[in-house]
This record gives structure tokens, C-alpha cells and sequence, in this order.
């Protein structure tokens, strides 16, 4: 390729077939920038014709923005006599394509040029522009984030987070190895316990530990260790979460707890002896009662009341507060209930199949109360006269569907009775507090009397409202 005023060149066909076969770029200009000599390569990749190249000048082949740069480094290359350069080749259509350049002073003629040779490094470029954003976003990611050599353990980077928090400069950790951070490991354990990981057992190790800053503190962490293969390098790459605050909040969150489960504790112990005292109350004051029917209200308040007193007192001796083991609290019940009539009647059994059902306080209350009514009645009425009586209590669940059954071989009620229409208060109670649980009541009588209340846990009424 011929430009003006071709300097006179000793070889000259030697020197342009070499300039012909550069896999590159290559120009030749003086000081003034003007262009001499190039190969068809600038043609290819700037879009400029060799009439156009003619009249440029080699700034003007080159991004703006790089024209200072790219004069500087020109001056340089005349002062040492070499110099490399990346700059962006500007195409006559305005793309950029990032090229690397050596520029070589030479004298010819008494005149000083640059032969300047260029490779196309665009796609490299790209990759480490990418490869730049990763390592930007690792630096600025709030997680702390180690990489380090499988095999030799040592550390071939460490995020911003990371450096900040252990306190070691990149210096410092060019020549530290992952056991230098880990003072619990040393280099056999290690790798023994990075061993699934390795050997594709496991794609992930998830763990707490406690990693050493550079004044000798430690710090608990979260780690989720991975690991990268690539041609030549294994690297496991740790996630790094700082927990000391969560483990401070979970600490302060266990004592709060803990606080109010003591004072919970002590509610239920305040309430039972509340009731303890009302039913007390009761008790003294029925003494005073001449009327037996006036004195069998106040016997069948006092079994409501202790029924209830029974429950705070069984929460009271677990350490859960929040359930009550309904069946073991039945058999309870039903012992207390069997001891105050026993003598009433001439031979009482009771069987209670209770599956291991457990019932917050706003289920337990209403339900203990149901089955203090119906006992209490079955043995005051159902069971009277009779020779032999056998009470039956069944509580089953089935999903969240809780069926209770209470049964007895009794007389029975009535034949014109009827339960819906009664206005004793025994089954008033009943009805309300079946109600109150979002239940249903039926009342058949075949050899005796059998209740059932169906109910769901998850639909009840808490002061007149469906709770879902």
C-alpha cells in the first residue's frame, strides 16, 4: 500500500510485502501524525477508503476521547523509542474496535517516523470488561465473599466486605492461606472436611464458624462453601454472612422469651389460685345454704370453677404454656367428678378414649366445661337409681375436625323432652359454649344418652367472631 511522499526505503518490495503479510494493523507516521504508510488491514477495519486515508491524520483514526492519550504515548515513543498502547480504532461508521499498539521510533532518511503494529483485542476487552463487572459487583456485594485454591488452600481473593471486616490488607492476604482465618481448622481437618465437596458428594457446605481478624478478635459467620472447577484450578468460593447481630438478637429474643414465659407461668399460677379461692368462697358460703336446690347451684359453680382451675394448673407444671394435653387432662377431670358423686350412686364406671389430642386455652376452657356439664348431669340424673351405670367419653380428631362423645346406659330423658327447647341450665351451658367453639350439637337417646359435639380448631367463635 502506497501513501504521499513514500519515503525512500532500501528493500523497498522486501519492506511492503512484510507490510502486506502483518496479521495486523501497521502504519507508518512522522511527528506531524501524517500517515505514510499502512496495510490494508486500516482499510478493512476503519472503513476508510486509501484515497480517504490519505488526507487523515493518525489521531484522527482513534477515538476522541483517546487523542490525548494516544499523543502522549506518540511523544513517549520518540523519547524511549518504544511504547505500547490501547486505544480504541474508530471506524468511519463511528464503531469502536479496542486494538493494542507498539510504537517503534526509527530514523530513515533523516527523518523520525513511528511504525506503529496493532492487534484487534476487542473480543479480549470484552471479556475482561465483563470479567470487571463481576469483580465489581463482588467488590460492593454486602455478603462477604472468599475464593481460595483447593488444593494449595491458600487465598486467591477476597472481596471489600471481607477485608474490611477481618481488618488484613490485600498484601497480608496474598501470603495467608484459608486455616490463617479459621483457627478451629488446621490444614488436615480442613481438608477433610471439605472432602464432599471435592469428590462431588456434595454440591454445598452450609455451616457456622467463627473467623480470626488481624487483631486477634473473632466474628461468627454463615458459610455456604462451593466449589468452581475450571480447566486448571478447582476454587472454592465461601459466602460469607456476618451473624454476630442475629446472634445478639436471637440471644436477646431467647431472654425475652424466656421472660415472658416465666411470667405466663405465673399468670396461670395467679389464675389457678384465683379460682382456688372463688371456689373456696363458694364452698364456705353454701355451708350457710339451708335450701338444697339453692345448695346444689352452688356445688355445681363450684365444679364449673375448679373444672377450670384444673387447666391453669396442668399449664402451670409444663414448660409449654401454649397447648394442653386434652386427653391426660380428661381422665383428671372425670377422677375429680367420679370422687364427689361416687357415693350418690351404687356402682359408676367410666372409660375415656382420648387420642393424644392437644387444645389451646381458648378450645380447652369451653370444652373442659362441656364435659364437667354432661358428667356431672349423667351422674346426678342419668345414673340415679341404677344398679349398674357405665359413662362413656370419647375425643377423636380427624384432620382439623375434632369429634367429642359422651354417652351413658342411663334412663334417659324424658319422652316429650326436648333439647333445643330446655331451659335448664345444664344444657343452655352446653349449647353456648358449643357455640362458642363453632360446633355442632346432637342428642340421641337408644339405651341411654349420647351428645355429640363436632367442631373444627381452625373455625370457632372468640367473643362472637369466626376466627379462621
Amino acid at each position: 500500500m502506497q501513501g504521499p511522499d513514500k519515503p525512500s526505503l532500501s528493500k523497498s518490495k522486501l519492506a511492503e510485502s512484510l507490510i502486506k503479510s502483518q496479521p495486523g494493523l501497521f502504519v507508518l507516521f512522522d511527528k506531524a501524525g501524517n500517515i505514510h504508510w499502512w496495510n490494508t488491514r486500516l482499510e478493512h477495519y476503519s472503513g476508510f477508503s486509501n484515497d480517504q486515508i490519505k488526507s487523515l491524520k493518525v489521531l484522527d483514526l482513534v477515538e476522541e476521547s483517546d487523542r490525548n492519550a494516544l499523543q502522549r504515548k506518540i511523544d513517549e515513543a520518540f523519547r524511549k523509542g518504544m511504547t505500547d498502547i490501547e486505544i480504541r480504532l474508530k471506524s468511519k461508521k463511528g464503531e469502536n474496535i479496542f486494538f493494542l499498539f507498539t510504537w517503534v521510533a526509527v530514523d530513515m532518511d533523516d527523518t523520525d517516523y513511528i511504525i506503529g503494529t496493532g492487534i484487534d483485542i476487542t473480543r479480549l476487552h470484552l471479556e475482561r470488561s465483563k470479567k470487571m463487572r463481576y469483580y465489581q459487583a463482588l467488590e460492593k456485594s454486602r455478603n462477604e465473599i472468599l475464593m481460595f485454591d483447593a488444593e494449595t488452600l491458600c487465598l486467591v481473593y477476597v472481596n471489600k466486605g471481607a477485608r474490611k471486616n477481618l481488618g488484613y490488607s490485600l498484601k497480608e492476604l496474598k501470603d495467608m492461606t484459608a486455616t490463617d482465618i479459621k483457627p478451629e481448622f488446621d490444614e488436615d481437618k480442613f481438608r477433610n472436611f471439605i472432602q464432599p465437596l471435592l469428590n462431588g458428594k456434595k454440591e454445598f457446605l452450609k455451616y457456622e464458624t467463627s473467623l480470626l481478624r488481624s487483631d486477634g478478635s473473632r466474628y461468627k459467620v454463615e458459610i455456604n462453601l462451593e466449589m468452581v472447577e475450571s480447566e486448571d484450578q478447582k476454587v472454592l468460593i465461601g459466602i460469607v454472612v456476618d451473624i454476630t447481630d442475629r446472634m445478639l438478637k436471637e440471644k436477646q429474643t431467647k431472654a425475652s422469651l424466656r421472660e415472658k414465659e416465666l411470667l405466663l407461668g405465673e399468670v396461670h399460677h395467679r389464675v389457678k389460685n384465683n379460682l382456688a379461692i372463688v371456689s373456696s368462697l363458694l364452698n364456705m358460703q353454701s355451708h350457710n345454704v339451708k335450701d338444697e336446690s339453692v345448695k346444689m347451684l352452688f356445688d355445681e359453680s363450684i365444679s364449673r370453677v375448679k373444672a377450670m382451675t384444673m387447666i391453669h394448673q396442668m399449664l402451670y407444671e409444663q414448660e409449654d404454656f401454649s397447648e394442653l394435653n386434652f386427653g391426660l387432662y380428661l381422665n383428671r377431670l372425670i377422677s375429680y367428678i367420679s370422687a364427689n358423686h361416687q357415693n350418690n350412686v351404687t356402682s359408676v364406671e367410666t372409660d375415656i378414649t382420648a387420642d393424644n389430642i392437644k387444645f389451646d386455652i381458648i378450645t380447652a376452657v369451653p370444652c373442659a366445661l362441656i364435659v364437667n356439664e354432661l358428667i356431672t348431669n349423667a351422674y346426678k340424673h342419668a345414673c340415679k337409681g341404677q344398679e349398674r351405670c357405665l359413662i362413656k367419653v370419647s375425643l377423636t380428631k380427624k384432620q382439623n375436625v375434632n369429634k367429642l362423645v359422651v354417652s351413658d346406659n342411663g334412663v334417659g330423658f324424658p319422652e316429650k323432652f326436648n333439647s333445643e327447647n330446655s331451659a335448664g341450665m345444664g344444657l343452655t351451658l352446653v349449647r353456648g359454649l358449643t357455640d362458642q367453639l363453632g360446633g355442632t350439637l346432637e342428642l340421641h337417646q337408644d339405651g341411654g344418652t349420647i351428645f355429640k359435639i363436632t367442631f373444627n380448631t381452625n373455625k370457632r367463635i372468640d367473643g362472637y367472631k369466626l376466627r379462621d
